[in-house]
């Protein structure tokens, strides 16, 4: 079974998006997604494999 860390950002956050890119994560897929704080906003899905 494969094990990952995933995370998602706002859509506009662009310095947290190269960050966790260098770090090793890919890009899954944009979605919108609703929080209280925020409602419905484009948030950037990533995704770390964690190898064995």
């Amino acid at each position: 079974m494969e094990k990952a860390v995933r995370l998602d950002i706002l859509g506009t956050n662009t310095a947290a998006e190269r960050l966790y890119t260098r770090c090793g994560f890919r890009f899954v897929q944009a979605k919108q997604m609703y929080y209280d704080d925020t409602g419905w906003t484009e948030y950037k899905l990533f995704e770390y494999i964690i190898k064995a």
